[in-house]
């Protein structure tokens, strides 16, 4: 959805009728040819990590949400500047993700992925949930600031 007063017309009869919860604000990306994988991909949802779109949910201000969804892109934006590629806010439902078999998560809440976290003092590989603390005995160690994988204890996304 590209036009913004269709946008408020979703959202304000998502609050009438009590079901704003079921909308979410992603960042989707209008990808170049030169990186696409696959001719028509020109237009996906951004994810991180890899596989996992990112969504802020309208509830309980959807215009918070709007403001912290342009946080968002403004991060992915960074992260891939001189790439070519166009950033947006778009509306999306919960039906639409899940319909479709995505893998998602609400951004600031845990991220449903396990990734490794090699300690910098033994060198062991932990998997972890990232912020979760590694079952390392260095553990009390890293945390006082020893670090793990060059200063990310996660083993970075």
């Amino acid at each position: 959805m590209n036009n913004r007063t269709r946008a408020r017309q979703i959202i304000e009869a998502a609050q009438k009728v009590d079901e704003l919860d079921c909308l979410y604000y992603f960042v989707e990306m209008d990808v170049p040819r030169s990186l696409r994988t696959a001719p028509d991909a020109n237009l996906v949802a951004a994810t991180y990590p890899a596989g996992w779109i990112p969504v802020v949910s309208l509830v309980p201000d959807p215009r918070i949400a709007e403001h912290y969804a342009h946080l968002l892109c403004a991060l992915m934006e960074e992260g891939n500047r001189g790439r070519g590629i166009v950033f947006r806010v778009e509306l999306t439902s919960r039906d639409v993700l899940d319909g479709r078999g995505l893998k998602w998560y609400v951004w600031g809440e845990a991220i449903p992925v396990r990734v490794d976290a090699i300690c910098a003092v033994c060198g062991g590989v932990h998997r972890v949930t990232p912020g979760q603390s590694p079952s390392c005995p260095h553990a009390p160690a890293l945390a006082a600031g020893a670090g793990m994988y060059g200063g990310n204890w996660w083993g970075g996304l």
